[in-house]
């Protein structure tokens, strides 16, 4: 019956995310992803605001939720009576059709940072024209509802001691929760983690190498579906990255060292041609799927980046590393990702490795929450005043 069913959706930079959740049995029935479509106009949220001068807008609105109406299709429900959607700043007033160009000079401020409430038709979502929508509030800057859905699901508002939250994605959040309150701030990432701008990059899908090992001369992939290896998504890159420094593939500096510098039957591995050096993870009658050099360097960017994020807001608060109870990592890009290889390719200092804790995309799962019940978006709102943003620039 209509009203039964809600959908939750996770609107990234690059990647939409969608789950199908049974309102009665409170139980979610199915997840689907897709990359955003406006990627074609810009990798991160400041070529988004670029192209939003002009017509650019209008465009990008309808591309957005042609993406998410592609999600519904492949959710296979319509009879939604609530929709919930969660997206930084940038991503949610494209998505409400508001121009976000104030975000993207000083001082950086959305137009709105309330929660908003309307009707699926207002949107021209396929579902009931009646559905109720909601989107998540936004903390400010480029801090938005997204991160706001990660602290709801986390419980993070009320965690005792220092714990860190970090949010992988083409624009990652990090938030420090401390005694006397949350900080939050915004990095650059890149979308390196969710597969885009990488040679064999993909989504964490069926077919996409999740998972890396080096075995003495021998390279064991884990492919998400058991099916044969189409591309390699985000937590695979890091593993594939982690175990050529441990082989001695990479060099200290990241580079991929040539045949003759490896000691052992890796250096068969290596491809050498007019871009540069790669490392080759697998071939078949198809092709060779490899990681190569500028592959390494997207990935170093936003590492750079992420670390930049973390140690700006621990240095604030003046709070050291060894002070920090919990660290929780969540993104889009599947929970194949291992404490030690977020440690080994240096995005985490070693001593957090047994502190490490992956939730597969908690935005998501705090947008869930609003759906199962109407008292979160109140706890969303009073939580987002709550949370103090720094920004980095400057």
């Amino acid at each position: 019956m209509a009203g039964a069913f809600g959908m939750a959706f996770d609107v990234g930079t690059t990647t939409l995310v969608g789950s199908l959740v049974d309102l009665q049995r409170r139980t979610t029935l199915k997840v689907s992803s897709s990359i955003n479509p406006q990627v074609q106009h810009g990798r991160d949220v400041l070529s988004r605001i670029e192209f939003c001068r002009g017509d650019g807008l209008e465009r990008l609105h309808k591309e957005v939720i042609g993406g998410i109406n592609g999600l519904i299709r492949d959710l296979s429900c319509r009879e939604v009576g609530k929709v919930v959607i969660v997206g930084n700043p940038v991503m949610e007033h494209i998505l409400l059709g508001v121009s976000p160009l104030s975000i993207g000079r000083a001082p950086y401020k959305p137009i709105f940072k309330e929660g908003r409430t309307c009707l699926a038709r207002d949107l021209g979502l396929s579902i009931d024209p009646e559905a109720v929508v909601h989107t998540f509030p936004l903390i400010g800057g480029f801090v938005g509802g997204d991160t706001v859905a990660l602290i709801i699901h986390l419980s993070l508002h009320k965690e005792e001691g220092v714990v860190l939250a970090i949010d992988m994605g083409t624009n990652t959040e990090i938030l420090l929760k401390v005694p006397e309150g949350l900080w939050a701030t915004s990095a650059p990432a890149g979308p390196a983690f969710e597969g885009v701008g990488i040679r064999w990059g993909m989504m964490a899908r069926r077919g996409a190498i999740s998972g890396v090992a080096i075995e003495e001369d021998r390279v064991r992939l884990d492919v998400i579906g058991e099916a044969l290896p189409e591309g390699i998504c985000g937590s695979g890159l890091i593993e594939a990255i982690s175990e050529m420094v441990a082989h001695g593939v990479l060099d200290g500096s990241g580079r991929i060292r040539g045949r003759e510098e490896i000691e052992t039957n890796l250096a068969n591995r290596i491809r050498e041609d007019g871009s540069g050096r790669a490392f080759l993870l697998y071939r078949d009658a198809r092709g060779e799927i490899t990681i190569d050099q500028r592959d390494v360097r997207e990935f170093q960017l936003a590492k750079a980046s992420i670390q930049a994020g973390i140690k700006v807001l621990l240095r604030r608060r003046g709070i050291g590393l060894e002070e920090v109870d919990r660290v929780y990592v969540t993104g889009t890009f599947g929970s194949h990702i291992t404490a030690t290889s977020l440690v080994s390719v240096g995005i985490l200092p070693s001593l957090w490795e047994e502190r490490v804790h992956y939730i597969d995309d908690a935005p998501l799962l705090g947008a869930e929450k609003a759906l199962l019940d109407d008292r979160v978006l109140g706890e969303a709102q009073d939580v987002a005043r709550r949370v103090h943003y720094t920004p980095l620039s400057g």
